[in-house]
């Protein structure tokens, strides 16, 4: 039986948060009596000018039905917490991770992305800038570089739009990939002790 659920994202009004342990919930997808191994997140490419809203997939299960077979992708191990390394810049963050939920790409500040003048966390670039990542897997092993851009968060939610592919902001403890990772990549996510083709969780693939 195909599992398929259709999600809407919308990027903004959201921040980083970290729960403690006692207040975190665990994946109901571990719960169910099939397509329990892990989720596929698909979304779509969009502008860099943004756009108003976008659709996308959450599929159930890796490798369980027809349509979650992995192809193409590389996995990345990650630790219990679903962190693994993000090289930047020169520096190793070991505390990183992929998150949907955060509304942006966050990261340490880089002298290259400076910072907005009344969002002062968030990144305000005069132009757009293209900059570059390593991930790494827990283990020490894979590892794979990462494009991506940054523009200027205040013109850009000044915008019609809502959602943006290149909004970002600081963050000190480690790297986000956040909502703009998961346009135009199909992300998954392997749970905890759970198996498939691309390993035990958990990890990341893409």
């Amino acid at each position: 039986m195909k599992r398929k659920i259709y999600v809407l994202f919308l990027c903004l009004g959201l921040s980083v948060a970290v729960l403690a342990t006692a207040q975190q919930v665990q994946n109901p997808v571990a719960l169910l009596p099939l397509d329990n191994n892990g989720v596929i997140v698909q979304l779509p490419s969009i502008p860099l000018s943004g756009s108003p809203s976008v659709n996308g997939s959450l599929i159930l299960g890796i490798g369980t039905q027809s349509n979650n077979q992995p192809s193409g992708v590389t996995a990345f191990p990650a630790n219990q917490s679903a962190e693994f390394t993000v090289t930047f810049n020169g520096t190793s963050y070991r505390s990183s991770f992929i998150d949907s939920g955060s509304n942006g790409l966050f990261f340490p500040s880089a002298s290259q992305v400076p910072n907005c003048h009344t969002f002062s966390d968030w990144f305000c670039p005069s132009s757009t800038v293209s900059l570059s990542a390593t991930n790494t897997g827990a283990s020490g092993s894979p590892s794979g570089s990462v494009s991506f851009q940054m523009g200027n968060f205040e013109s850009l939610i000044n915008s019609i739009n809502n959602v943006f592919p290149d909004i970002g902001g600081t963050f000190s403890s480690g790297f986000d990939w956040g909502l703009p990772f998961f346009f135009g990549r199909n992300v998954f996510v392997g749970l905890e002790g759970t198996g498939s083709s691309l390993g035990t969780g958990p990890y990341w693939a893409y």
